[in-house]
């Protein structure tokens, strides 16, 4: 889009110079024709006018010759009129001589002939969609487009379409138009004409389509203008170095641009990257600061578990506390009865021997009564020596149980001096764990926040290389198109710088040279149809009388 209006700009300061072409030849800068009108090595000014047919077709062609000097010319003509003078031309062959006679501003005359013009045209009409002879336009009515496509006519002559450029002029009535479009032309409008002129520049192709809604058609001839694309400007070759170097600084500072876009985008790069490992990383601490606060949340159900039983550990402790006391104490009792027990069958032992000497003799007694109770008492005496002994065994027994198990509840007192003191912080664990859990949580919270915003950035930069690749794209289109753009106006403005060859004859390529060239080409005009004196009086009448009859409706 930039370029073409680059080549836009271009076109136009191009035909802006050009139009200053006919004056200076007019006024004989930059050609052969002297201040006085008097030729000076070159000997004619040559117009070519061509009719076409409304396809673009050529009718006929006649040539308008202005010559200084002697009056001596060539060309094939089929019919030839002077112009200026009502002296009779000689013609032999190709060679056309008027008699020698001074004419202020030179001579005209004016020749018909036959050829191939530099370009062909081919000229389709529309309306609504379907094609339409020109013939049937007028008058009509619907959506019009027009279509002129220019080409060169590989049938002319070779030197004589070199160099020529095109200007195609169609005019359309704005009171008959409406809603007008021709891309890549101008459209000028002035009071109720619309002009649009499209330029094809020398040995191109190219289409004029004009679209409009119209009504009660018609439509001026369609002018086109055939000229040499050269001028006849001082200072010419200065003016295009300062253009280049114009160019070139802008390219400068497009590669300058594209450089810093470039590092900006390898900065944006790295920057990404960065986010995108604190995102990940941060990724990983949200999950990590969650898999926390979870098995906080288990540590503290268990901890509550952990407390009751340690209480319960601390109660049950109590009672085996309570109960080694009371073993220790009843123990001591026991032990102590013994003892008693013990002093008292030591006591017994010593009349036992006696006695025991008696039941022996006792016992051998003819009296069964007699023996019997001495074996009564014998046997009541083994099983006192046999107490006697074992109550000394218990008592030893005894007295070391007695002494392990108050040293088992003293120990034990310390044990439970200790689960009293493992409840006690256990409590206080269970007091810091709220804090703790809350702390966990503030901290997950953050992290988890932080990840967020981290990720959002990133999200929102990750794109930014890309973004900025797009535009260093965009910016080296931009500096290739003023590149090309730089070429493409060289190679147009060239079209436009003189040569030292002068214009080529259409009449007669070979032996004409003459100061300019130009041609002019028409087609017919889409006029509305003539009407009568007679017919308006009917139509004006007619109209009189329905409009009578409407009027008299509402009486």
């Amino acid at each position: 889009m930039k370029l073409n209006r680059l080549l836009s700009a271009a076109l136009a300061l191009a035909l802006c110079l050009l139009l200053t072409a006919p004056s200076a030849m007019a006024s004989g800068e930059g050609s052969a024709v002297a201040s006085c009108g008097t030729p000076s090595g070159t000997s004619k000014n040559e117009t070519v006018y061509a009719m076409l047919n409304s396809d673009g077709s050529v009718d006929r062609i006649y040539v308008v010759n202005q010559l200084f000097g002697e009056y001596i010319d060539y060309g094939t003509y089929t019919d030839i009129k002077n112009l200026s003078t009502k002296s009779v031309p000689t013609v032999e062959g190709d060679k056309i001589t008027f008699p020698d006679e001074y004419v202020e501003g030179g001579l005209y005359y004016q020749g018909t002939m036959t050829g191939e013009l530099p370009l062909t045209f081919d000229i389709d009409y529309t309306l609504g969609g379907k094609p339409v002879s020109a013939e049937s336009l007028v008058g009509a009515a619907g959506r019009l487009q027009l279509s002129i496509t220019a080409s060169p006519n590989e049938k002319c002559d070779s030197a004589v379409r070199e160099g020529l450029m095109a200007q195609i002029t169609v005019q359309l009535d704005t009171r008959c138009a409406e809603n007008i479009s021709a891309p890549d032309a101008t459209v000028v409008t002035v009071g109720k004409t619309a002009t649009i002129n499209y330029i094809v520049l020398p040995g191109e192709s190219g289409t004029l389509t004009v679209t409009a809604d119209v009504w009660d058609f018609h439509m001026n001839a369609i002018t086109i203008t055939l000229l040499k694309g050269t001028i006849s400007a001082s200072g010419i070759d200065e003016k295009l170095d300062e253009f280049d170097d114009g160019f070139d600084d802008m390219l400068s500072g497009a590669n300058d641009m594209v450089n810093s876009t470039t590092e900006l985008k390898d900065g944006m790069s790295s920057l990404v990257d960065g986010m995108g490992s604190l995102s990940s990383g941060l990724g990983k601490l949200n999950t990590g600061g969650k898999t926390l606060v979870r098995g906080m949340s288990e540590y503290g159900d268990k901890l509550d578990s952990y407390l009751a039983g340690v209480e319960g550990l601390v109660q049950t402790s109590e009672g085996i506390q309570s109960g080694l006391s009371g073993l220790s104490e009843n123990g001591t009792a026991i032990a102590k009865g013994i003892s008693e027990i013990s002093a008292n069958l030591s006591g017994l032992s010593e009349g036992s021997a006696q006695l025991k000497a008696l039941a022996s003799a006792l016992a051998g007694s003819a009296d069964p009564n007699v023996a019997a109770l001495a074996g009564g008492v014998l046997q009541t005496l083994d099983a006192v020596e046999g107490l006697a002994d074992g109550l000394k065994t218990a008592s030893a027994g005894l007295n070391s149980y007695v002494s392990g198990m108050a040293q088992a509840a003293a120990e034990y007192g310390k044990f439970h001096a200790g689960l009293q003191e493992l409840a006690a912080g256990g409590t206080q664990l269970g007091g810091a764990y709220d804090e703790i859990l809350s702390g966990v949580k503030d901290y997950a919270g953050g992290v988890s926040k932080s990840a967020a915003s981290t990720k959002k950035l990133y999200n929102a930069v990750k794109t930014l290389p890309d973004d900025i690749q797009s535009l260093i794209d965009g910016q080296i289109e931009f500096r290739d198109g003023i590149a090309d753009a730089r070429d493409e106006i060289n190679k147009t403005v060239n079209l436009f710088v003189p040569d030292d060859e002068p214009p080529v004859s259409f009449a007669s390529p070979q032996k004409n040279r003459p100061a300019s060239v130009q041609y002019i080409l028409t087609t017919p005009a889409i006029e509305k149809k003539k009407v009568s004196a007679a017919q308006q009086a009917e139509e004006a009448a007619a109209s009189e009388n329905f409009f009578t009859r409407l009027a008299d409706l509402f009486k």
